[in-house]
């Protein structure tokens, strides 16, 4: 009978025991599991990234996010040249040449030499001094350096003009030499407006006057003063 309590008391204690370990496995295996918050990343600091590799696209970008290219200021072209150029490039020539422009020279031109009576930025002040040359008997060009091409003679000069038919032109031209005497004059036929001789041009009225009495008195009646291109 006393042995009966005694196995109750053990059946208990084993139990207690039991149960005790049941209660606190939970607890070892809590102490050995990593919280969730420890893999939680806050949002605030973390910004997602998304590594998409694609082909380049053809289509054009959108204009307003290019930035345009600095673009040079195109260069504002320099002012035309104008050489006013004699093709007899003799000593004597040169000596008359210069009496109206002192810094005359002989230089070289396409290959072949020729007196630079001037040099001029505007082609009026060209053509004032090639038509004061012309009034001396000197054959004056002007060519445009830019083009290389030379320029025709614009605006109007007193000229004094023989009118005659066009069999008479040659002894016409070829009396006016004679008279001229060697003086500094420039003589051509002309077809329009009608067959004619041309002495000129000439700066000054006075100067084609001065041509028109002398050619009358010398027994061309017909000649006049003549005020054109």
């Amino acid at each position: 009978m006393a042995i009966a309590p005694v196995v109750t008391l053990l059946v208990g204690t084993w139990l207690a025991v039991v149960a005790n370990a049941t209660e606190t496995q939970p607890i070892a295996e809590n102490k050995k599991t990593i919280p969730n918050s420890a893999f939680r990343i806050s949002n605030s600091n973390f910004t997602p990234r998304e590594l998409d590799f694609q082909a380049p696209s053809s289509a054009p970008a959108n204009p307003a996010s290019v930035k345009p290219l600095p673009v040079n200021p195109v260069p504002t072209p320099r002012t035309t040249n104008y050489l006013v150029y004699v093709n007899n490039p003799n000593a004597l020539t040169l000596q008359r040449i210069k009496q109206f422009e002192p810094s005359a020279f002989v230089r070289q031109y396409q290959q072949r030499n020729v007196i630079q009576a001037g040099i001029f930025q505007q082609t009026a002040n060209a053509q004032k001094l090639a038509i004061a040359l012309e009034s001396q008997g000197i054959d004056a060009r002007i060519v445009n350096l830019s083009t290389g091409e030379d320029t025709d003679f614009t605006g109007k000069f007193y000229f004094v003009v023989i009118p005659a038919k066009q069999d008479k032109l040659g002894a016409i031209e070829q009396r006016i030499q004679q008279l001229r005497m060697g003086m500094p004059v420039r003589i051509s036929q002309r077809q329009e407006p009608r067959t004619h001789v041309r002495v000129g041009p000439f700066l000054a009225k006075e100067q084609a006057e001065n041509w028109r009495r002398y050619l009358r008195a010398s027994g061309l009646r017909r000649a006049r003063v003549y005020y054109g291109q």
